[in-house]
């Protein structure tokens, strides 16, 4: 019996989680959740979960509390599984005690690499514990170099649905409202995600996760827009090879292959092929699609830039959403304010909080 910890279990990837876990109760057993501030969920949740340990980000009746709440609840419950959910890099000290501990980290945030990828990834190697993905990119990424060595890769493409802006005349991009950018053609998902989706950050960000997560240069990234969103994400090796892998666009498939690994689970439902399939694939347009652009550009530059440019697109988003901005202001802005910053290392918690800091103040004041 695995003890499983959720940090971020009132959010979509926190509520899919429980619902895998329920599917095999005689391998699974929640110690512990954690939330942002929907206590009342997070309440009904443990109850569910036999009395779980809670805990809260915000003040609330919980056993634990805030960020330093989190390490807390780690060394009470002594789980097997930790499920990084959280968005933003709040529960960053808690993913390194993890790994150090040697507990099996899931991590759906991309926001943690983008950011301390560096830091993140040689605490990893240090205490030989590999950080399994839970997001369909790069759950498929690394299913598809399981058996592969490093260096007989060519090359990583990642598939974007391209948004719900995909076939929207370039004329027509001064017109978005918040409302429109929410619609993502394949998941329901919050207001911020799916903005970055529309603008194809999200893409942009997990490119930079992928090149910190398999350790691979920036040249050996690539996205490519694929409508029906079936391949989650396609690997060439040297021979001229493709690894890809295919699966229902649900946020279940990559947390149940993550939470049983290196077993398979049974009797799950896969794709149909009898009725016949049309699979796209075609580059993105950098010029519409402009934060995309930057966030390549961030990867290339390295040290500082990616996680400047994560944190002031996150001020960015959250003002898009308010009204204050239009949607192509975005990038506008992201690109002024990535040419202004001024690359730094990364080595210590307090430089990533810094850069994170600077960045969501620049784009207040831009």
């Amino acid at each position: 019996m695995k003890r499983v910890v959720i940090f971020g279990s009132t959010g979509q990837i926190g509520q899919s989680a429980l619902s895998v876990i329920k599917e095999s109760p005689d391998l699974f057993r929640v110690a512990g959740l954690y939330a942002h501030s929907n206590e009342a969920l997070l309440k009904q949740q443990s109850a569910e979960c036999g009395g779980a340990l809670t805990g809260l980000l915000e003040k609330g009746n919980a056993a634990f509390c805030g960020v330093v709440g989190m390490p807390e609840m780690l060394d009470q419950a002594l789980p097997d599984i930790v499920i990084f959910a959280f968005l933003k890099s709040v529960s960053l000290a808690a993913l390194l005690l993890s790994l150090k501990m040697g507990v099996r980290c899931l991590l759906a945030n991309k926001e943690l690499l983008v950011s301390a990828g560096k830091l993140i990834m040689e605490t990893a190697e240090r205490y030989h514990n590999p950080v399994i993905p839970i997001d369909h990119e790069h759950g498929a990424i690394f299913q598809c170099l399981l058996g592969e060595k490093q260096a007989a890769v060519r090359e990583v493409i990642l598939t974007a649905s391209g948004g719900p802006f995909l076939y929207t005349d370039a004329k027509d991009l001064e017109e978005i409202t918040p409302e429109l950018a929410y619609r993502h053609p394949h998941l329901q998902m919050g207001k911020r995600v799916a903005v970055n989706c529309s603008t194809l950050m999200n893409k942009g960000l997990e490119m930079i996760e992928a090149q910190r997560l398999f350790g691979l240069l920036p040249g050996q990234i690539k996205a490519v827009i694929h409508p029906e969103s079936i391949v989650q994400s396609l690997v060439t090796f040297e021979d001229g090879f493709t690894k890809a892998v295919l699966a229902p666009h649900s946020l279940a498939h990559p947390l149940r292959y993550a939470l049983h690994f290196p077993h398979r689970a049974s009797s799950m439902p896969g794709l149909d092929f009898s009725p016949g399939m049309k699979l796209q694939f075609f580059p993105p347009d950098l010029q519409k699609f402009r934060c995309l652009a930057l966030a390549q550009h961030a990867m290339h530059l390295g040290e500082s830039a990616p996680c400047f440019l994560s944190s002031a697109n996150e001020v960015l988003v959250d003002r898009f959403c308010r009204g204050e901005l239009k949607w192509l202001a975005i990038g506008e802005k992201l690109e002024g304010l990535l040419q202004k910053h001024t690359l730094s290392k990364l080595d210590t918690l307090e430089s990533i909080f810094e850069t994170e800091r600077m960045g969501a103040e620049s784009a207040r004041k831009e």
